[in-house]
């Protein structure tokens, strides 16, 4: 609403392997789900740990995605071709939060949290 000043609960999951920056901001629907202590890249720095325990989340109840940011500053990293561990890119990783993806619910399906969000206002998607 304009002129009124939003907050969102969430935070910066910031790994930087080799100095080469992973950003993602984590954000939660509300705060009637949130966790004690958000994963830090103390924790892990493979961003499929991030996902991991952003699915850890939703099984408990949290409504939660990530938005990556700054690939410019990872050096490529943002991009690569395969996996963290160098492991070759597969059907799984590939499909890591595809609505309807067998098995597969790593990244959230903000399309339908979208449309969900506009539907209450009123308006179509």
């Amino acid at each position: 609403m304009p002129g009124k000043f939003t907050t969102f609960a969430g935070f910066e999951w910031t790994a930087a392997p080799a100095n080469r920056n992973l950003h993602r901001v984590v954000v939660f629907r509300d705060t009637a789900h949130l966790p004690e202590m958000p994963l830090s890249s103390f924790d892990s720095e493979d961003p499929e740990s991030l996902w991991k325990w952003m699915d850890v989340q939703r099984q408990k109840g949290a409504s939660v995605f990530a938005i990556p940011h700054n690939g410019n500053v990872s050096d490529g990293r943002m991009f690569e071709t395969v996996k963290f561990n160098g492991k070759p890119i597969d059907a799984a990783y590939r499909n890591a939060g595809r609505p309807g993806a067998p098995g597969m619910s790593r990244r959230p399906a903000c399309r339908a949290t979208t449309r969900a969000l506009v539907a209450k206002k009123g308006r179509q998607a």
